[in-house]
Formats: structure tokens, sequence, C-alpha cells
């Protein structure tokens, strides 16, 4: 959240936007980091055990250099295949926030910082990059989400 927006929400629209962002942290981020581990650092630990077995019984020296250069995209290519598991996290969080703080002021906070970010074209373009590059979920997706819980769940 920029904190540009510090001033222009009470602190009572604060109240579901924190909610899900302590769920997030405490909770649905460690099976997130789970799967990240799973993608990244499994296969490049894997990757090294291997190279250093090859080493050591081969005698082919110019294997580390090979790891070099697999251990980078490996790491790449891990990351990009984590990150759906952390935005679902994040969409999971705020499904749980809303039936802490109620699914309509939830909503309404969403929608009131859409209509802020587009008057601010300039954060929005900041925000957008951000975004693309963590796959963080979308304002439009986090409402999306929310829409669609049954009221009488919320």
């Amino acid at each position: 959240m920029s904190a540009r927006m510090v001033a222009k929400l009470t602190p009572e629209e604060w109240r579901p936007l924190i909610a899900s962002s302590i769920l997030y942290q405490k909770r649905l981020r460690r099976s997130a980091d789970r799967r990240q581990a799973l993608y990244t650092l499994l296969p490049t630990f894997l990757l090294i055990l291997s190279s250093i077995t090859v080493v050591a019984i081969l005698m082919i020296y110019w294997a580390s250099l090979v790891v070099l250069l697999l251990t980078f995209p490996l790491l790449v290519v891990g990351n990009r295949r984590s990150r759906p598991y952390l935005k679902k996290a994040m969409l999971e969080a705020d499904t749980k926030a809303s039936a802490l703080t109620g699914k309509e002021s939830f909503l309404q906070v969403l929608r009131k910082i859409d209509i802020l970010r587009q008057g601010d074209a300039e954060m929005s373009k900041a925000d957008e990059r951000s975004r693309r590059r963590l796959a963080l979920p979308w304002l439009v997706e986090r409402v999306d989400n929310l829409q669609q819980i049954p009221s009488n769940a919320a």
C-alpha cells in the first residue's frame, strides 16, 4: 500500500486490509514459501549434489562450471512456477479476512482504493510494474474473489 493512501482511508477502512495482511503473513505465507522451496531450493540442491558427485567420482572438473550455468535458470524457472501459490495464498487471506471483518465492508474499501488509484496515473503505473514482477493479485482479482464468496459464508 502506498504512503499516499494513509491519509485517504479511515482507520475503520484499514481494518479488512490489515486483517488480510496479518492472515497472509502469519498463516498462509508459510505454505507458499514451502512451495517456493520445493520449486527452487530442492532442484538447486540436487543439481549441486549431482555435480559434486560427478566431480568426485568421474573427476570431470568442468562440471562445476555447468552447475553455475544451470543454477541461475533453474532458480528463475522455479521462482516463476511458485508465484501462483503466493497469489492464491493472498486471495485466500482476503477470503478469510472478509469472514472476520465483513464481506461488504472489505469490498467497499477495495473499490475506494481502485477509484483513488485511477485518479493517480503515476502510482498506477508503478503499482502495475511491481505487481507484474511479483505476481501479486490485481485489485480487480481481489474484488472478483470476494464477490464469488456466498454472502452467508462471509
